[in-house]
């Protein structure tokens, strides 16, 4: 089946032609082709785990981005937390443990 015809398909079935568009191009890079989804009788069906499937994927795209964004953060914070930890152990190498300090 063509792209033309498949989107043709989708928009008589309810989608948008945007939203055909997009459903017409993850079916591509998911299957390599598009099939007619109205020859099992249950087109609306297929339609809707379509869209469930986009869904999904982008749902995946935004964790995985955030997750990433978050173990970069962290190995940041990791690294602040060592120099900091450095300078203060540089700061407090002449004071004894044991002297108090009035505040």
């Amino acid at each position: 089946m063509t792209r033309k015809k498949y989107i043709k398909v989708l928009m008589s079935l309810g989608a948008q032609r945007n939203e055909a568009n997009r459903l017409a191009e993850y079916q591509r890079l998911q299957h390599g082709s598009y099939t007619d989804i109205r020859t099992d009788g249950w087109p609306s069906l297929h339609l809707f785990g379509l869209r469930c499937a986009v869904i999904a994927q982008k749902i995946v795209e935004k964790v995985t981005d955030a997750v990433m964004r978050c173990s970069t953060s962290m190995v940041d914070l990791g690294r602040e937390i060592d120099t900091l930890s450095g300078i203060i152990d540089e700061a407090t190498e002449g004071i004894e443990q044991n002297e108090e300090f009035d505040l």
